[in-house]
């Protein structure tokens, strides 16, 4: 159901960002006459940023999405993630250019002394560069955020 609720309002906000009016009735959203002005500044509208493991996640990631995140942890492999979202996009007829994105790993719920590990993130950027990731989304301990990119800067950038 969430992603049936996710591509019925992907179609009800390009809708309403592209054109004047939004006369829309699905099964989980409705617009009668809806308006949404000033409209983005993008052509033909912003970005969209799709993220998940699941291929019904992917196969509408690989019809609307601009920016598709696969995390470390997709179960299929990111190859076969991928060539779900190729398919799709194939099979959609779409047009117009999407990339990948990938992360570094997560340090989530570290203590007060963890900080980010550079040749684990190293790692995870060549990764993604072999993945052909054209994004890399970047992930530190909370509780150590600012040392994290703090040496992150003065030994990855520079």
């Amino acid at each position: 159901m969430r992603v049936s609720k996710t591509e019925e309002g992907i179609k009800l906000i390009l809708s309403l960002w592209t054109e004047r009016k939004t006369e829309f009735h699905g099964k989980y959203y409705h617009s009668k006459g809806g308006i949404l002005e000033p409209k983005p500044i993008q052509k033909p509208h912003p970005p969209l940023l799709f993220g998940g493991a699941g291929p019904r996640m992917l196969k509408l990631a690989g019809t609307y999405g601009d920016i598709i995140f696969l995390p470390p942890e997709i179960k299929p492999s990111i190859n076969d993630a991928k060539a779900i979202v190729r398919k799709a996009a194939k099979e959609s007829k779409r047009t117009t250019r999407f990339a990948f994105a990938a992360t570094s790993p997560s340090n989530i719920g570290g203590n007060s002394d963890s900080k980010y590990d550079p040749k684990t993130h190293l790692e995870a950027v060549l990764e993604a560069q072999k993945n052909e990731c054209d994004y890399f989304v970047l992930s530190f301990p909370e509780d150590a955020l600012l040392k994290s990119v703090s040496d992150f800067a003065r030994e990855m950038m520079r």
